[in-house]
């Protein structure tokens, strides 16, 4: 692997590399994703983008939603967490 990004598998390896950097850091200054991000806040997104099919949309929101309860669950410090009878966190 090259270390080549890209938001959905249907750009796969379209963005830059990721290589030697940290993800945060990546996220925050890789050119080629802050452009697609303002093509979606400008209601302008690439033809690729607009030709994504409902299905695979709703996948991606699935996605997105699982890594930020996760996110979120992390920013907890494990003794503010909660645990039920059954020994899992909540």
């Amino acid at each position: 692997a090259d270390g080549r990004t890209s938001p959905c598998c249907v750009l796969a390896g379209e963005g830059e590399t990721i290589r030697g950097l940290k993800l945060s850091k990546f996220w925050s200054t890789s050119s080629y994703l802050n452009g697609l991000r303002q093509t979606m806040r400008d209601h302008k997104p690439t033809k690729r983008c607009s030709e994504c099919s409902p299905n695979i949309l709703s996948q991606e929101w699935a996605i997105q939603r699982a890594i930020i309860e996760i996110t979120e669950q992390k920013s907890i410090p494990p003794t503010d967490r909660q645990t039920d009878t059954s020994g899992k966190n909540t």
